[in-house]
């Protein structure tokens, strides 16, 4: 089986108090995302907390287990340079993968932490054969070809 990349972690208590005290942050029913810019370093840290009063170790390992899944699908469409902090709350302990990353995905959205969102659309449209070709994509988008950015 393919291993996959390793995701940089954030693990000293100091930053997990620098994050909440200064970050700007968005919240839904079950996950908070708190994100601080980080000028030191080039990539973008994750910190996932769980509180114990969210269950015993097998909960809280669970749904540390499935945020990072979650977070792993969608760091590759991420900014970098940031500081990611992700707070479960009581109704994160009951919710499935799909919805963990729906919410993720809208946090992220709301935060303006993805770096390209028409390259993502084209991506999706390409994965799921609906545009077979350029000329169909490049009708459909206000802004053609000059907007989409290929990292």
């Amino acid at each position: 089986m393919e291993q996959s990349k390793k995701i940089p972690t954030l693990k000293q208590r100091h930053m997990f108090g620098k994050v909440y005290s200064n970050a700007v942050f968005r919240s839904s029913g079950g996950i908070v995302v708190y994100c601080l810019k980080n000028y030191d370093r080039k990539k973008t840290l994750l910190g996932i907390s769980v509180s114990k009063k969210r269950g015993n170790a097998v909960v809280r390992n669970r749904t540390r287990r499935i945020i990072k899944e979650a977070y792993r699908k969608l760091y590759g469409r991420l900014k970098k340079g940031y500081i990611i902090v992700i707070t479960a709350r009581q109704a994160c302990t009951a919710y499935k993968s799909t919805k963990v990353e729906k919410e993720l995905e809208r946090l992220f959205d709301s935060l303006n932490l993805f770096a390209d969102k028409w390259f993502y659309i084209y991506f999706k449209m390409i994965v799921s054969n609906n545009f077979k070709t350029w000329d169909s994509w490049r009708k459909l988008t206000p802004f053609g070809k000059k907007f989409l950015f290929f990292p």
